[in-house]
C-alpha cells in the first residue's frame, strides 16, 4: 500500500508538470531570428526583439498563443522593423490564431504580395496588434497593407497604417467573407488603391471602427472607407478627412443591398470627388445611418457633402451639414432616394447650378423635421422635400456672439481661444469688429457663456 504522504507529493508532482511557465525568449539574445525563436516558443512565451531591422517575409506565429514585442525608444519611437523585401508578405496568420497572439511595438514594412503586403490572415485567424505599423507595403491584386478573408477578426489598437498601396481594391486594409475586424484609436493615412477603398474596403464584413483617424487615402472610389456587398460598418468618433476619389465617395462609399454603414458623431471633412458625393456616396438600397456627425468642407461635382442615388435611404439626425460645395447639391445631392433629416444645420453650403442647400431630384422627396438652413447659395432647396415641422429657413444665418471656435456652445474653450488671439486681429474672436481682441471681446463673450447657437 502506498503511503499516504507519498500520494500527496506524486499529486504535487503531476500538479506541477501540467503547468507551463511562460517564458522570455530574447531576439537576438537567445535566437538569432525572431523565425526560430517562434520554432522554439510554447503558449504563453513572450519574445522581446531587441532594436534592429530583421529581413525576411511570411513569419508565421504558427497558431500559438505568444506575444512578439519590439522594443522601443525612451520616446515611445519604434525601434524594430520587420522588413519584407518586397519578397511576399511580412506576416501571415493562417492557423486560427485568435487574439491571445499578440504583436506588439513593431512596423511590418515593404511588404509585397498578391494578397496583403504587411499582413494576410486568413481562415478565421484573428490576432491582435498594439502600437503597430504598417508601412510601405503592397498588394498586387488585394489589400496593399493588410488581407483579411474568410471570418477574420483581428484586433488593432493604437495602430497605424501609411503609404501602403493596393493594385486593386484596400489600400491600407482589404476585408472580405465576414471579416469583421476591430480598430481602436488607429490612424490610417496616405494610402492608395487603384480600384476601391482607399483606405477601407470591405466586402460581407462589418469593422467595427472607433476613435480612428481616416485621412489622406486615394482611391477611385471610396476615398476613406468603400463598403460593398452587405458591408455595415460601426464607425465611431472617428475623423474621415482629406481623401480623394475620381468617382465618387471621397470620404465613404456604400454599395450593394444591405451595405448600411452606422456613422455615429464622426467628422467627415475636406474630402474631394470629381464625380459624385465629396463627404459619402451611396446608392443601391444602402441606408447609412449618421447621428451627431460634421459633414463640413467636402467638395464634389454632385453633392458635396452627401451624394444619394437608387434607393440610397439616408437617416441624418443631429448632423451639421457646412460649408460643402459642387456644382448641383452643395450640401446634399439626392436623385430616386429619400431622406429622413432630424434636427440637423445645413448652412453655407454652394452650388453652381441649383441647390445650394439640398438638390432632390427624380423621385426624391426628403422629410425634414427641426432643422436649420442658412446662408446655403445660390438656393437652399431645389425640387420637392417634405416639411414635417419645426424648421427653420433663412437666407443669413443667426449671428453667434462668443462661438470662437464654431462648436455651436459658448463655453470654456472659447475663452482660452480669445485669450490665445489677445492683441490680434484674428476675425473669429474679434466680437465687436474693431481689429483687435481685447477685454472688450471677452466682455462680450462672457455675455453670451452657455449659449448654444448653430
Amino acid at each position: 500500500m502506498t503511503p499516504p504522504r507519498l500520494l500527496i507529493a506524486l499529486a504535487c508532482l503531476a500538479l506541477l508538470g501540467s503547468t507551463a511557465v511562460a517564458d522570455v525568449i530574447n531576439v537576438p539574445g537567445d535566437y538569432p531570428t525572431i523565425y526560430s525563436a517562434v520554432n522554439s516558443a510554447n503558449d504563453g512565451d513572450v519574445i522581446e526583439v531587441a532594436a534592429g531591422t530583421y529581413l525576411g517575409s511570411y513569419l508565421s506565429p504558427q497558431g500559438k498563443s505568444i506575444t512578439i514585442s519590439g522594443e522601443l525608444n525612451a520616446d515611445g519611437s519604434h525601434t524594430v522593423i520587420l522588413d519584407g523585401q518586397q519578397s511576399g508578405a511580412v506576416l501571415w496568420c493562417y492557423n486560427d490564431e485568435d487574439t491571445s497572439t499578440v504583436f506588439r511595438n513593431l512596423v511590418l514594412a515593404n511588404g509585397s504580395s498578391y494578397y496583403g503586403g504587411g499582413l494576410s490572415c486568413y481562415d478565421g485567424s484573428s490576432p491582435a496588434f498594439e502600437n503597430c505599423i504598417f508601412r510601405d507595403n503592397t498588394g498586387t491584386i488585394e489589400g496593399g497593407g493588410i488581407h483579411l478573408r474568410e471570418n477574420c477578426n483581428p484586433h488593432f489598437i493604437n495602430c497605424r497604417f501609411e503609404d501602403n498601396i493596393a493594385y486593386g481594391p484596400g489600400g491600407g486594409m482589404f476585408c472580405m467573407e465576414y471579416s469583421n475586424p476591430t480598430l481602436i484609436n488607429c490612424t490610417i493615412s496616405t494610402n492608395e488603391s487603384i480600384g476601391r477603398g482607399g483606405g477601407i474596403y470591405c466586402s460581407q464584413s462589418n469593422p467595427t471602427i472607433t476613435g480612428c483617424t481616416i485621412s489622406s487615402n486615394t482611391a477611385n472610389s471610396g476615398g476613406g472607407i468603400f463598403c460593398y456587398n452587405s458591408s455595415s460598418p460601426t464607425i465611431t468618433g472617428s475623423t474621415i478627412s482629406s481623401n480623394t476619389t475620381f468617382y465618387g465617395g471621397g470620404g465613404i462609399y456604400s454599395t450593394g443591398g444591405t451595405s448600411n454603414p452606422t456613422v455615429t458623431n464622426c467628422i467627415i471633412e475636406s474630402n474631394t470627388t470629381e464625380n459624385y458625393g465629396g463627404g459619402f456616396y451611396g446608392d443601391y438600397f444602402t441606408s447609412p445611418a449618421f447621428s451627431g456627425c460634421t459633414i463640413s468642407g467636402n467638395t464634389a461635382t454632385f453633392g458635396g457633402g452627401f451624394y444619394g442615388e437608387g434607393n440610397c435611404n439616408p437617416t441624418l439626425f443631429g448632423c451639421d451639414i457646412s460649408n460643402n460645395s459642387a456644382t448641383r447639391g452643395g450640401g446634399i445631392f439626392l436623385t430616386a432616394s429619400n431622406s429622413d433629416i432630424t434636427e440637423c444645420l445645413i448652412m453655407g453650403n454652394t452650388a453652381v447650378d441649383y441647390g445650394g442647400g439640398v438638390f432632390s431630384y427624380y423621385s426624391s422627396n426628403p422629410v425634414i423635421t427641426d432643422t436649420l438652413l442658412c446662408s446655403n447659395a445660390p438656393d437652399h432647396f431645389f425640387g420637392s422635400w417634405v416639411n414635417n415641422g419645426g424648421n427653420t429657413v433663412e437666407d443669413e444665418c443667426p449671428i453667434c456672439l462668443g462661438d470662437a471656435t464654431g462648436d455651436g456652445l459658448v463655453d470654456v474653450n472659447d475663452v482660452l481661444y480669445v485669450l490665445s488671439a489677445w492683441g490680434s486681429d484674428d476675425p473669429y474672436a474679434d466680437f465687436d469688429d474693431n481689429g483687435l481682441i481685447n477685454v472688450d471681446d471677452i466682455l462680450i463673450l462672457l455675455s453670451h457663456f452657455g449659449e448654444s447657437c448653430p
